[in-house]
């Protein structure tokens, strides 16, 4: 192998390795968020455990898993599940739709109408559509848009400091 080919594999090498530290940091950030958003935020009544349904494949799982399994929110204590069935969200307190299940935020809107559901999503703008939650990214940095009116509508309770920290607020 020549000098040039091994810079260029090393190169390519710690592109990725970047790359794929900048998805796990990414990935760290919402589950800071989610942790965050839940712990100033409060549900009627929780009966058994607070369920944290992660819906899809995403490394926020792993993330979520680490700050929020066993912790105590809304007086319950709280079990993260990953899950591919889109009726597993039934039962949930938080449905965190990871970015390739966006295509059916509106089958999870159906099966959570008028529960107290919180709805966060990794893809930008869905919000919009109905989310609770989504993240953006502005000047490269992570933030969250938030429907309050959803939020209300479900009879989730959010602290204010959350709200005005949001970057969009409907």
């Amino acid at each position: 192998m020549s000098a040039r080919t091994i810079i260029l594999f090393v190169l390519l090498a710690f592109g990725a390795y970047l790359s794929v530290r900048a998805q796990v940091s990414t990935h760290r950030s919402y589950a800071l968020y989610v942790q965050s958003i839940t712990k100033y935020s409060s549900w009627p009544v929780v009966t058994g455990d607070f369920k944290i349904i992660v819906f899809g494949q995403t490394q926020a799982f792993e993330e979520l898993q680490k700050s929020m399994d066993g912790k105590v929110f809304s007086g319950a204590k709280a079990r993260v599940v990953k899950t591919d069935n889109v009726t597993d969200v039934i039962d949930a307190s938080i449905v965190y739709l990871a970015d390739e299940k966006s295509n059916q935020l509106s089958e999870i809107l159906k099966l959570t109408d008028g529960k107290p559901v919180m709805i966060v999503t990794e893809r930008e703008r869905l919000h919009l559509e109905g989310a609770g939650i989504s993240f953006t990214t502005i000047d490269n940095r992570i933030r969250y848009d938030m429907n309050l009116k959803d939020m209300q509508k479900r009879n989730l309770k959010t602290a204010m400091q959350v709200v005005t920290l949001a970057h969009e607020t409907l």
